[in-house]
């Protein structure tokens, strides 16, 4: 039988490209909804910017703020799709909420 080291997340982490995917989803959703703001499109602008992405505290709040919004409305698809593995989704949605807080130095503003 062939060993799984070259095989996809999707096959090996089910259930964490789901709620990769979700989140991801739910970026989609944010900006479909018109939460992505003029402030937060300038800071993805100043991201890649020349300046090395030196981003001033409001800025890096916006990064967490759409974090933790994309992962809402990734709980919300989740629902409406019977998803049951809440231990899971809270505890991926919680790293990475503290991921992104801690390398941009900024506070998580919800839950």
């Amino acid at each position: 039988m062939p060993s799984d080291h070259h095989a996809s997340d999707l096959v090996t982490k089910p259930l964490e490209e789901l709620l990769t995917l979700a989140h991801e989803d739910g970026h989609y959703l944010s900006s479909k909804k018109g939460n992505r703001t003029p402030e937060y499109l300038e800071t993805v602008n100043a991201l890649r910017s020349e300046n090395g992405g030196v981003l001033r505290s409001e800025q890096r709040s916006r990064i967490v703020e759409e974090e933790e919004r994309a992962w809402s409305n990734a709980k919300a698809v989740l629902k409406r799709l019977g998803f049951a593995q809440w231990r899971r989704y809270n505890a991926r949605r919680k790293q990475s909420i503290a991921m992104y807080t801690l390398k941009l130095g900024a506070r998580a503003t919800s839950r």
